[in-house]
This record gives structure tokens, C-alpha cells and sequence, in this order.
């Protein structure tokens, strides 16, 4: 049997595309693993110094004399967390980009460091009140 060569060419077009996608995916699939492992690294740097931040914030409170529930510190640090990583990683690739000094960007991480323990203090207050109220 022969095969009507219109199909034969077609046939081998397509097995030459499917070489040339097999060999543009193995060639340019490893950038993006690349830039995923980067900022992975990135966030989880930025997630230790917010845990310290979380700290800082519970020691700060207990200084205060603020009564503190693990329950309620434990719910703020699970709801707030990966903002705060978040707006931390921004900040961080905002300096990488070496549009400041150092002396500035120290000033930007200890205003962030700063604003952080003081909105966190707040909204644990917040939610300490509303949860001594019910």
C-alpha cells in the first residue's frame, strides 16, 4: 500500500516540530527553575526576619504589659505573615536595584522594621479586644 505523498510530507513535518519543540523545551525550560529558585530563597530569608519581627512585636507587647494569647499571636502571625514577606521582598529587589546609598537603605529597612512592629502591635490589640469581647 502507498501512502498519498501530501500525507508523507505532512507526516514528517510534524515529526520535525515535534523534535524542534522537544529540543527548544529542553534548552529553555531551566530559566525559569532559575529565577523560581532565586526568589524561593528570597522569601524564605524575608520569612525569617518577619519571624523575628513577629518576635520582636511579642516581646514589645509583653514590655507594654499587654496581655498575650498564643492563640490570637498565632492567628495575627498565620493572616499577616505573607504580606509582610511580600512588602518585605519588594523592598529588598527595590534596594538590589542599587537605587539608593547604603546609608539610605538602611534608613528603609529599619522605617519598614519599625512600621512593622508598630502595625502589628496594633492589629494584635485589635484583635485581643474583639476576642476578649466575645
Amino acid at each position: 500500500m502507498r501512502f498519498p505523498k501530501p500525507l508523507v510530507y505532512l507526516g514528517f513535518i510534524l515529526m520535525a516540530i515535534a523534535v524542534l519543540g522537544s529540543v527548544y523545551e529542553a534548552l529553555f525550560k531551566d530559566e525559569p527553575e532559575k529565577t523560581e529558585t532565586q526568589a524561593s530563597m528570597k522569601e524564605k530569608a524575608a520569612g525569617l526576619i518577619v519571624d523575628k519581627l513577629f518576635e520582636q512585636t511579642k516581646s514589645e507587647l509583653g514590655k507594654e504589659g499587654v496581655e498575650i494569647k498564643d492563640e490570637v499571636f498565632a492567628e495575627l502571625k498565620k493572616h499577616h505573615k505573607t504580606v509582610y514577606v511580600n512588602k518585605y521582598v519588594f523592598i529588598a529587589e527595590e534596594l538590589d536595584r542599587k537605587k539608593h546609598t547604603d546609608e539610605e537603605s538602611q534608613k528603609i529597612n529599619d522605617e519598614f522594621n519599625a512600621n512593622t512592629v508598630t502595625s502589628l502591635k496594633a492589629i494584635y490589640k485589635r484583635k485581643l479586644s474583639s476576642s476578649n469581647s466575645k
